[in-house]
């Protein structure tokens, strides 16, 4: 942790090197989109810096943007790695997709993390062309699978309306399969 005496301090170091540059606890956990218990844990776990002037402890904006630069990067190679699959109109499981991406099923902050990327692909495919991508990945379960619950929640938050679940996630599947079985055919010719 880096400390200064006084704001006077921290600014001529902030003159000297601009990666200094520092915003409060709440607002790191504003843009994260989390609880200042989060953030806590992400600085006593080292994912974040604190800068100290004075008494008051702040967080290291660079660490904030590579956070969210790491976390795009994830959703790029999720992205890329759910469209092959579509393609090939195959259904995954989320150990795969956590594979992919170097995370473990054995981690709870990892398995968070794979459902927070997902969305964020499903969210871009529903913007883009009007499809939840991440319907395509499922929950191992006996018989006849399904996505986890935070497929529907999403579906949901994008105004989304079904009467069956089962339904619902199958029609899906089928949306991200003939959208993308278009699009080879499309590249093909």
């Amino acid at each position: 942790m880096l400390e200064f005496k006084n704001v006077e301090e921290y600014i001529d170091a902030f003159r000297r090197n601009s990666q200094l540059a520092v915003v409060s606890v709440q607002m790191a956990a504003d843009y994260r989109g989390v609880t200042r218990a989060a953030i806590e844990r992400m600085i006593a776990t080292e994912q974040l810096e604190v800068i100290k002037i004075k008494s008051t402890r702040c967080i290291k904006l660079q660490g904030l943007i590579d956070l969210a630069e790491a976390f795009e990067h994830q959703v790029q190679i999720a992205r890329k790695y759910l469209e092959e699959a579509a393609v090939a109109q195959t259904i995954l499981f989320y150990e795969q997709v956590m594979q992919a991406l170097g995370l473990s099923r054995t981690v709870p902050a990892d398995r968070t993390k794979v459902g927070k990327v997902l969305g964020r692909v499903s969210e871009i495919s529903f913007e883009k062309d009007g499809i939840l991508l991440s319907a395509i990945v499922h929950r191992k379960t006996a018989g006849h699978t399904v996505p986890g619950p935070g497929f529907l929640t999403l579906a949901e938050e994008l105004g989304l309306e079904w009467d069956d679940e089962r339904t619902f996630a199958d029609e899906h599947v089928k949306r991200v399969f003939d959208h993308y079985a278009k699009g080879s055919r499309r590249k093909r010719s």
